[in-house]
């Protein structure tokens, strides 16, 4: 999948990966990875490679909870990574709760 395939879409998904929706649904589709079952590691949470290591899906029970991509990360028509910290903020529209080393 490429970079603009995967935007952003606070507390609905990023991209055609929807929070809550069963992993299932995506394994036909996609090219997915079980990397860790659930229960299986302290977080109890199952793990999945998609399309490689850059980009992971993690689930509770079956279900999407947690995306992470290290390429990619679109939101309102730009990748994120690689911002300034103000560049970010500015793009964002709203000033953060916190900002430091570990946001």
């Amino acid at each position: 999948m490429s970079g603009a395939e995967w935007d952003w879409t606070p507390g609905v998904g990023v991209g055609p990966f929807g929070f809550g929706t069963l992993i299932q649904d995506y394994m036909s589709h996609y090219d997915v990875k079980l990397v860790r079952r659930e229960g299986s590691s302290i977080t109890g949470c199952g793990e999945y490679e998609i399309g490689g290591e850059d980009k992971v899906v993690w689930t509770e029970e079956g279900k999407i909870v947690c995306v992470r991509s290290d390429d990619f990360w679109g939101y309102k028509g730009k990748n994120l990574i690689g911002m300034s910290e103000e560049e970010l903020i500015a793009h964002m529209g709203q000033d953060p709760d916190e900002i430091g080393t570990s946001v």
